[in-house]
């Protein structure tokens, strides 16, 4: 890696340094930790033009002065000693200038005035005029002489500043790799070879994992020093014709020409997930391990082109990361598809709400030892006016990484407490309303007071109203949202743990926070019967829940023989297609039984949490 340094050249006879020039700054490719400028160095100040000129004056006066003396001591000497001036001033500056000025001038004229036997009058005089203008011209050479080294230093300091401006322009300043301008000039260049040579040429969209959490946690110091490693292990790995540049961020582009198959693609793409192996050392002593996405686009058939190939290749790259990441994926068209299709779905999700495309669904929550509906869970679907019905699975996580889950969320959980209230008002009581809460609107510094806001207008009980959260929320020790979790709680609302074993199923947490009940996931209800293991779990959750006096809620329940082995466990709700599919408000009500339900609750004997 080339580095560029402001310090001022060093040589033989380098001018001394300066008390009042301004601090030296270095411009050094691969580190931020350095500011960097490229504000040239300051030379000492020039001198004047009036003294420019009398230094010039001197040497036409010296000569005018001491000419006639060349007639007495012949040329040869006068050449010699006005040679020895200017060599003398020009070397070692203008004061040894004018000292040699002075022996040089007081020797030829005590030798002329010898010579000639003048009277000591005229002795003194040509003696006085020959040092005066001797002095003045040698101190005027040493000042030519510094005239000289300032203009050398301007010249090299401004090749020096364009050379650094010229890399810069070019080149990431972090890590030192080509940036995204000569990435596509060079790209371009392979592309216009690859064509007439009829090879390959791959891009490599390689983007660093969770690299935010590094910045986060480590600072951005030691984000950019591990960037600059992560570099160096990328450069590493490839061949000399190949290219690495820093896209941006954590986003690096690898460009591997004259390939025959795609099979050396995979090769290099193998040394690279194998870094992912090793730990890089940051900060000194820090260890941390890092994963990589990457995906992979070929000239020319995923691209004729540097934007095509580019926008192929981080389409394939996201492809990976939402297959877990630390991957290789490699494109195929189908991918712009999806990923057109999203960005439809997208835009089309921002106005459901407003459309009135959005409808809850009821899914009846049963008592096992009376088999009548004690609660509803609603669930929100999207009829989308061209592709029908969508899964809550496909646009639930898009509409959290959008923020629209914000106002989906509110508008179903105001929509299923005024279907609750009129269930009520039919003479369906005790019913309970269980609504998913999303950790988007948990954080929200308003969720609160908009749960309060929505019971005040729909006349809804606290106490029928049951919020599922995630065991990724408790997990995440978020300060706000276990304040509003105890808010809610002590208004009287109910909370539940939904899909519980599947997350990271800390006990520690049911400790720490008070919920009223555990959800236990379908993936453990489904294989029961089947796995042994799995009816071993259950039967360790439900004890677990009612030790710490919870209920216990099973969901995906689906046959006959799952529900007789739930009930002889001692689960206290059940929920899932055997009893019913999630349904809209008319046909669910068919189901419900009007008149006080008993709701399931913890025994006496059990600890409150």
């Amino acid at each position: 890696m080339r580095r560029f340094h402001a310090d001022p050249p060093t040589c033989l006879n380098a001018a001394p340094a300066y008390a009042d020039a301004p601090p030296v700054v270095r411009i050094t490719s691969g580190s931020l930790t350095q500011a960097v400028s490229l504000e040239a160095t300051a030379p000492p100040e020039p001198p004047s033009r009036a003294l420019t000129l009398l230094c010039i004056a001197s040497v036409v006066a010296y000569g005018a002065l001491c000419w006639p003396l060349s007639r007495i001591m012949g040329e040869s000497a006068f050449l010699l000693s006005f040679l020895s001036i200017i060599l003398v001033g020009t070397y070692r500056g203008p004061v040894w200038g004018a000292l040699a000025a002075v022996v040089t001038a007081a020797i030829n004229v005590v030798v002329a005035s010898a010579q000639e036997h003048l009277p000591v009058v005229d002795i003194v005089a040509r003696g006085f005029a020959g040092i005066l203008s001797g002095v003045v011209v040698g101190v005027g050479v040493g000042h030519l002489k510094d005239m000289s080294r300032r203009l050398a230093h301007e010249l090299r300091e401004k090749e020096r500043i364009q050379e650094a401006a010229r890399f810069l322009a070019f080149h990431d300043p972090v890590t030192g790799l080509p940036n995204r301008v000569l990435l596509t000039d060079r790209l371009r260049l392979e592309l216009a070879h690859a064509q007439r040579d009829n090879t390959r040429v791959a891009i490599m969209f390689v983007d660093v994992d969770n690299f935010k959490k590094v910045n986060d946690t480590l600072g951005h110091v030691v984000g950019d020093e591990l960037l600059e490693k992560i570099a160096t292990q990328l450069r590493g790995c490839l061949r000399k014709s190949d290219t690495v540049a820093r896209f941006g961020g954590d986003e690096f582009v690898l460009v591997l020409p004259g390939l025959q198959t795609e099979d050396n693609v995979s090769s290099i793409a193998a040394k690279v997930l194998r870094l992912q192996d090793h730990p890089i050392e940051v900060a000194g002593n820090r260890r941390v391990f890092v994963t990589f996405s990457m995906g992979v686009a070929v000239y020319p058939g995923d691209g004729e082109d540097f934007d095509a190939l580019l926008k192929n290749a981080d389409t394939a790259m996201n492809r990976a990361k939402a297959d877990g990441r630390r991957r290789l994926c490699i494109f195929n068209p189908a991918m712009n598809a999806n990923a057109a299709s999203r960005l439809e779905l997208e835009a089309d999700l921002r106005h459901a709400v407003e459309r009135n495309e959005l409808v809850v669904f009821y899914q009846p929550q049963i008592d096992p030892g009376s088999n009548m509906v004690i609660g509803l869970e609603a669930l929100v679907r999207w009829k989308h006016t061209e592709r029908g019905l969508i899964s809550p699975a496909l646009f639930i996580p898009l509409a959290e990484e959008t923020g629209v889950i914000q106002e989906i969320g509110t508008w179903v959980l105001e929509e299923s407490c005024k279907q609750l209230r009129r269930f009520q008002d039919l003479g369906y009581k005790g019913l309970r309303m269980a609504v998913n809460l999303s950790p988007v609107q948990l954080r929200d510094a308003g969720c609160v007071d908009c749960v309060d806001a929505i019971l005040q207008r729909t006349g809804v009980a606290p106490s029928d109203l049951e919020l599922e959260i995630t065991e990724a929320v408790l997990m995440q020790g978020d300060s706000n949202c276990r304040e509003h979790l105890a808010r809610l709680r002590g208004m009287g609302i109910q909370l539940a743990i939904d899909d519980f074993g599947t997350g990271y199923s800390s006990l520690a947490y049911l400790k720490r926070f008070r919920v009223d009940a555990l959800k236990i996931d379908r993936s453990f209800v489904m294989d029961m019967g089947t796995d042994d293991n799995s009816e071993t779990i259950v039967r360790a959750m439900i004890a677990i829940a009612h030790a710490l006096g919870l209920r216990t809620v099973a969901e995906g329940v689906e046959t006959d023989e799952q529900r007789l082995r739930l009930k002889g466990l001692g689960v206290d709700e059940m929920q899932g297609f055997f009893f019913s599919k999630p349904l809209p408000a008319n046909e669910v009500q068919a189901q419900l039984t009007k008149g006080d339900v008993t709701r399931a609750t913890p025994a006496p004997d059990r600890a409150a949490v």
